[in-house]
């Protein structure tokens, strides 16, 4: 194990200092990828946790030279590995460097991540690890769902609840921003079922989404995506008629207008200058 150590440290180092177009020229990235997966599943050194981090690192430093390699490191069984280290909490550097190699993987192959059943490895233990650690389990489950099929609902099933607590609970801007960029991709794929989407949307939900967009603070961006996704569960039967008895759709308009107003009239109607000074695509989306 020692001398496996030292040659992953040397690796790791040549890799973060070499460019594309060197790796191009003379890196075996199929065979690298192997056997960087290898080490990470080899029996043999599981209780070797530093060495499993220093191999996890050198993986990482690989997908950075190009992204390209994802695919190899994909087909090498590179998720299923780092899946692997994240299912018990035993050392919690070797989690958090899973967690930045499988957003890079995430990237280019989230579908592949989706698909092998990694995303509740991912958010399972998310009250552990730390606000940074936070933000990228959470982007991988942002990037992993944007095409996702109805025969894959089960999935969705399992990690949408800790989804809309993320929402309700955390204060992290960056991580409530990409949880609910997380849940509008979700809603939006499923927008042709509406059976599923109300076995997975709820009043609380609808209501914190009414919230966040009649919220000043909210980005532009963000609140585009919400009310474009509130217009989608609209078009639910059983969802229009949980939006209408909270009675707060008027209000919620109202508010994320009204942050454009640059007069500090009292008023509590919205101005024709608010209207003026708002994004066009709020007020297409609101329409």
């Amino acid at each position: 194990p020692y001398l496996v150590l030292e040659t992953l440290n040397e690796l790791s180092e040549r890799l973060l200092m070499m460019n594309g177009l060197v790796a191009e020229r003379g890196l075996p990235a199929h065979d690298l990828a192997h056997g960087l997966v290898d080490v990470l599943t080899d029996p043999f050194f599981m209780d070797q946790l530093e060495l499993q981090l220093v191999a996890c690192r050198c993986l990482y430093n690989f997908l950075e030279i190009n992204n390209d390699y994802v695919h190899s490191a994909v087909h090498a069984g590179a998720i299923e590995a780092l899946q692997s280290k994240l299912l018990e909490i035993s050392y919690i550097d070797l989690a958090e460097q899973s967690l930045q190699t499988l957003e890079i993987i995430s990237k280019i192959s989230g579908t592949q991540i989706f698909r092998r059943n990694c995303l509740l490895s991912c958010l399972q233990y998310l009250d552990f690890f730390t606000i940074h650690a936070q933000r990228k389990a959470i982007n991988i489950t942002a990037n992993s769902v944007k095409y996702i099929k109805e025969s894959e609902f089960e999935i969705v099933e399992e990690i949408f609840p800790i989804l809309q607590r993320i929402v309700v609970e955390f204060s992290d801007s960056q991580a409530l921003n990409n949880s609910w960029l997380a849940i509008s991709r979700i809603i939006k794929n499923f927008r042709s079922s509406p059976n599923l989407l109300t076995k997975l949307i709820n009043r609380d939900l609808l209501n914190k989404m009414n919230s966040v967009i009649s919220n000043p603070h909210t980005n532009i961006t963000t609140n585009l995506r919400l009310i474009n996704t509130l217009s989608i569960c609209a078009r639910n039967d059983e969802l229009s008629i949980l939006i209408l008895k909270g009675g707060k759709v008027g209000d919620c308009i109202k508010s994320s207008l009204s942050k454009y107003k640059k007069s500090n009239n009292q008023d509590d109607s919205v101005s024709i200058e608010a209207l003026m000074a708002a994004p066009k695509d709020l007020i297409i989306s609101i329409l």
